[in-house]
């Protein structure tokens, strides 16, 4: 049972991430490839502050994976499967 639990604990951690609309706003600008903080404000129309903070969560529910490049930070899809949630 013990390990059901850390089951259960991940997917509603999952579910929680998606139950904000602007973290899905973000999610499907993100679908077609990596993009910059910069692009994805301008896609979302989010301020930094708002996209920077939903972001990090994302990347910490594992949603996401970055890089930095130079003073950018850009953002991808960590799973396609996301992809489908599109």
């Amino acid at each position: 049972m013990d390990q059901m639990q850390a089951v259960f604990e991940s997917v509603a951690r999952y579910f929680s991430v998606l139950g904000e609309p602007t973290r899905l706003r973000l999610l499907h600008a993100l679908c077609q490839d990596e993009r910059c903080v910069n692009d994805l404000i301008k896609a979302t129309g989010l301020t930094q502050a708002n996209a920077s903070r939903h972001l990090g969560l994302m990347y910490q529910a594992g949603m996401l994976s970055r890089r930095r490049d130079g003073t950018q930070i850009f953002y991808k899809l960590a799973d396609p499967m996301y992809i489908e949630l599109c």
